[in-house]
């Protein structure tokens, strides 16, 4: 069979920042807790949580996926 998806998954083909690496480890941090991972994935659904768009303009589309979700609570210092 032919290989379908051509893209890498590799580390040195990911577009990361100095910011983004900050929240991984934060967030990782974060999991360690029972109580904080289980508080995170609850936070995680909402009412729209599958609430798929159709017919929406594209514009509209992306900033929904940017904007949408409720923002993990991380803490300044662990930044």
């Amino acid at each position: 069979l032919p290989i379908a998806d051509t893209r890498k998954y590799d580390s040195e083909n990911e577009d990361y920042d100095s910011d983004d690496y900050a929240k991984t480890l934060a967030l990782g941090t974060m999991i360690l807790r029972k109580s904080k991972e289980k508080a995170m994935v609850d936070a995680s659904y909402n009412r729209y949580a599958w609430n798929d768009p159709q017919d929406l303009p594209d514009w509209f589309v992306d900033d929904e996926n940017k904007n949408y979700r409720p923002q993990l609570p991380i803490p300044p210092d662990l930044l």
